[in-house]
């Protein structure tokens, strides 16, 4: 079953409500910018000159409207608008101003014809967003080609734009439909009925008004969030974790890889000892070398445009596992509260864990890390509850990591991990457990291979908005 249909209605909403606002900002960028410009100049005896200049501003627009014109996701402007409206929670004069917005966006400024066939819109935003921006469907490619003659090379992504201006116009109206519905009809309270309580510090007094995402919203999660089960100390405090978990190099280089865009609505850039990686189109990452060392290894090209490479990460300081590992174990209790319920959660069985990721202790356990990366694009975690452990696998982008929420030894037996893992020690008394290779010293500079199969420029598959982290749970 797709996640996504599993949403209640008042978590798309928010969800739409949070990425509208990401939106908002960055139509004022393109506004202050005055970047959608598309210029045709003449001089006697010469031919034409065509320009269109793809800014930045225009290029996180895009990016940030793909997920409300992805019929995929569960925050698709026009799904979304139908349920606001099959619930009933549309003022009149608010439906007539959406509808008109919706059937000004099918209508062109320009009529294209192609072979005495019009080509509408949302052909025209099919053509460049599939065959060149986002993606590479070879039938959005074709389009394009047909279609990019003469002064339309420049014309088609000047549309494309116009046409995304029409649609950011149509989510901000939206927006401010579901603000006034939440103040009104829409419950917005936690929905099982319960009293708040915090998973960390286990209190159930004070503010409760955060949301907390189980895995950093930065790393693209907007499916699995907890409300009303962390307190808002705990999320301030806890904050530190989630940053040091962006920081650690494998996953920065994951992240610009993988994320289409960071929570402040920017393309994702990362800095490392030797280079420094930041995207600049949804489909094109650029490298800036610090050193005269190469940055990439063993390049082969595929086929035609296709090239696999690795790099070796080195870390800037002295690697923590005990920083990283109090990262995923507070991700990993999270999970336990999402799938399992917050009572679950609070039991006694993850105090230890508790204390843990709130630095008042060490963790009497391991922390397994694949040794080498193969990058791919999804975030994947499981737990299993096997009544004298809790042990936790996560992939995040093919960073995969394993660990047991309790103190008993871990590995566990009968759970099978695969080999080429190392082992780091978090701390407190005695050690227990083995895996088949193990380092524990945590002040070592941790050198990470990350294989990369990349497509520079004109090619390769991409995400298409926010990541549907996959889950398996067995309690």
């Amino acid at each position: 079953m797709d996640p996504d249909a599993a949403r209640s209605l008042p978590e798309v909403l928010r969800a739409f409500r949070r990425s509208a606002y990401q939106l908002r900002r960055a139509v004022e960028a393109v506004a202050a910018s005055n970047s959608l410009c598309f210029e045709l100049s003449f001089k006697v005896g010469e031919c034409a000159v065509v320009s269109f200049a793809e800014s930045t501003e225009l290029l996180r627009l895009a990016a940030l409207l793909r997920p409300f014109t992805t019929p995929e996701s569960s925050i698709e402007l026009r799904e979304v608008w139908s349920r606001l409206l099959e619930e009933g929670l549309v003022a009149e004069a608010t439906r007539h101003k959406v509808d008109a917005l919706i059937a000004s966006a099918d209508a062109s400024p320009i009529r294209v014809v192609l072979n005495e066939e019009e080509i509408s819109v949302g052909d025209l935003c099919f053509a460049y967003g599939e065959g060149e921006l986002f993606d590479c469907r070879p039938d959005a490619q074709r389009m394009l080609k047909l279609l990019a003659l003469g002064p339309m090379e420049q014309m088609i992504p000047f549309l494309y734009y116009r046409a995304c201006l029409t649609c950011s116009e149509i989510v901000l109206t939206i927006r401010e439909a579901i603000r006034s519905a939440e103040g009104g009809r829409v419950a917005l309270a936690a929905e099982d009925g319960r009293e708040p309580r915090c998973i960390y510090c286990l209190a159930s007094e004070g503010d409760f008004s955060a949301e907390d995402h189980v895995i950093p919203e930065s790393l693209g999660n907007d499916e699995l969030v907890l409300r009303e089960a962390v307190c808002d100390a705990c999320n301030n405090s806890l904050s530190r974790l989630e940053q040091s978990l962006l920081d650690f190099e494998p996953v920065a280089l994951l992240r610009v890889l993988n994320v289409p865009y960071t929570k402040k609505g920017k393309f994702p850039r990362a800095e490392f000892r030797d280079f420094t990686m930041e995207k600049v189109r949804p489909r094109e990452v650029k490298f800036i070398s610090k050193t005269t060392k190469e940055i990439f290894t063993n390049e082969e090209e595929v086929s035609p445009g296709l090239i696999r490479f690795s790099t070796s990460v080195l870390s800037r300081r002295p690697f923590d596992p005990v920083l990283l590992g109090r990262a995923v174990f507070k991700i990993g209790l999270g999970l336990v509260a999402y799938d399992g319920g917050v009572e679950c959660a609070c039991s006694p069985r993850y105090d230890v864990a508790r204390d843990f990721i709130a630095g008042n202790s060490g963790m009497p356990n391991h922390l397994l890390m694949e040794r080498t990366t193969v990058p791919d694009q999804s975030l994947l975690t499981e737990w299993r509850d096997v009544g004298s452990a809790t042990p936790v696998m996560l992939s995040l982008y093919g960073l995969r990591l394993s660990f047991n929420l309790e103190a008993t030894p871990y590995p566990v037996a009968g759970v099978a991990l695969p080999e080429g893992f190392m082992q780091f020690w978090l701390g407190g008394e005695g050690r227990g457990g083995a895996s088949p290779t193990t380092w524990d010293r945590p002040v070592a500079r941790l050198r990470s291979k990350i294989a990369v199969r990349l497509i520079p420029f004109d090619g390769g598959d991409v995400d298409d908005g926010r990541t549907t982290p996959a889950r398996s749970a067995c309690a």
